[in-house]
């Protein structure tokens, strides 16, 4: 492109445009180029290294420290997804949980497109798999089912786990303010227990 370059760009406003009078017909724009802006990025050396981190010298060092905490930060992650999942399952082992067959039917749909999702990714599909692996769609579904029910449960689990949080709260919160009104309450009647204890004296 160039500075001062004209150009006429032609368009068909869609069918669904606010203005009734434009809408499905076509236009032309003239648009005039008046300047011409590029956004320069710093040069990836080592004072760029010491501007994101004073603690480095080289970009070397700036790229192995960040390496490290991505890696870290993965590590931690990992680690506490596995924990929550460990958590989990174990709370739903232990739940007695009633659980829907019309929920498990919409969690096996919902893994027979992500399976389909993955298939495609290798450049295959659910016919081509039933082909080669020799079972159908009920087959498979049947396959997945303890799976739907076991993520189906842990659902319901969460739900509960998080619902009991709130209501905790909710009652942590009343019980602080009811014990902070009897708190003023009784800081009343001993100063009033106080003061008639002292008239006595007198």
């Amino acid at each position: 492109m160039k500075l001062a370059l004209k150009k006429d760009v032609e368009v068909t406003f869609p069918e669904e445009y606010h203005a009734e009078d434009l809408a499905g017909k076509p236009a032309v724009f003239k648009v005039k180029i008046h300047e011409i802006k590029a956004k320069e990025l710093p040069a990836l050396d080592d004072e760029f290294a010491k501007d994101v981190d004073e603690e480095v010298e080289t970009l070397a060092e700036l790229t192995e420290k960040t390496k490290k905490r991505l890696e870290e930060a993965k590590r931690k992650n990992e680690a506490e997804g596995k924990l929550r999942e460990e958590l989990v399952a174990k709370a739903s082992e232990n739940a007695e949980v009633d659980i829907p067959q019309a929920m498990v039917d919409t969690e096996l749909d919902r893994m027979m497109k992500e399976f389909e999702q993955r298939l495609q990714m290798q450049g295959m599909n659910l016919e081509l798999y039933f082909q080669f692996s020799g079972q159908d769609e009920d087959a498979l579904k049947e396959q997945m089912k303890e799976d739907a029910a076991k993520r189906v449960k842990s659902n319901l689990t969460l739900e509960a786990i998080a619902a009991a949080e709130k209501t905790y709260k909710c009652l942590t919160k009343k019980w602080k303010k009811n014990f902070q009104k009897w708190l003023k309450h009784t800081t009343c009647q001993l100063k009033i227990s106080n003061k008639r204890s002292d008239l006595l004296k007198q």
